[in-house]
């Protein structure tokens, strides 16, 4: 590295879409922050001051960020150009997780036996290079042309076989109820996870399920059996019959 590169990517920490901060790795509560990213082998470009994050960047990363200065420059108006760009980037489905970056996509899982579709959220790593091409110059249908088309899921049969058969339990346990099942499921796969854990979360949402269904049939036989407001015209003859009745109150009553 040239003498005074360090310097120059401290001094544009803030505008450098290459810089990490301990957000990106840990909660905001998290104690040791900094230390968790000197382990990883980060380097420290800003200490963290108040309310203002510490800032490092990956030694793998000081190139890039080197390269980014010398088309962006650090000037006043960079810091708006970079969050502009950045939301391009997650309009597409790309996001920083870690030290690496990734693509954000879907696949629709179609329940036939219901006639759903459903939606399967995940992600998958991409190459950094093209990130950081298109910070420098901005050029989105090359940006596009890099990423290349939506992937598949690569456990898109393992997970629908699992699904039906979390629905056929379903339908077998209570076929009325079923269609509110679907809401559940959505909202866990929307949630981008490993395939273990995606499982286990759409097993847990059909257990909460049938115990909410059940409760609910309880509760229906329960209001039935309780309702009494009809109950006088099921004596359809008494009620034609003109009878009078006295009530006699008081002692020792």
């Amino acid at each position: 590295m040239a003498p005074g590169a360090a310097t120059r990517i401290r001094q544009a920490a803030f505008n450098l879409p290459q810089v990490l901060k301990p957000a990106d790795f840990l909660p905001d509560t998290a104690p040791d922050q900094d230390t968790h990213l000197d382990g990883l082998g980060l380097v420290m470009l800003q200490k963290g001051s108040g309310t203002r994050p510490s800032r490092w960047i990956a030694p793998e990363s000081m190139d890039s960020a080197l390269r980014h200065l010398d088309v962006v420059g650090n000037g006043p108006a960079v810091r708006a150009l970079m969050t502009e760009r950045t939301a391009v980037l997650e309009a597409l489905g790309v996001s920083r997780h870690g030290l690496g970056w990734q693509r954000t996509s879907t696949h629709a899982l179609p329940i036939a036996k219901l006639g759903w579709n459903l939606p399967v959220t995940f992600r998958t790593p991409i190459d950094a290079e093209c990130v950081w091409s298109y910070f420098r110059s901005g050029d989105k249908p090359a940006l596009i042309k890099a990423l290349g088309p939506a992937p598949e899921f690569e456990h898109a049969g393992e997970l629908l076989a699992h699904v039906e058969t979390l629905v056929a339990r379903s339908m077998a346990f209570n076929l009325r109820h079923v269609e509110s099942l679907l809401p559940r499921l959505l909202a866990e796969c929307a949630i981008p996870q490993p395939l273990d854990r995606l499982k286990s979360a759409c097993i847990r949402a059909q257990d909460r399920w049938e115990h909410q269904v059940a409760e609910l049939e309880a509760l229906e036989g329960l209001t039935h059996d309780l309702a009494f407001q009809g109950y006088p015209d099921s004596f359809a003859t008494a009620r034609h019959l003109q009878r009078s009745v006295k009530l006699y109150v008081g002692p020792p009553n």
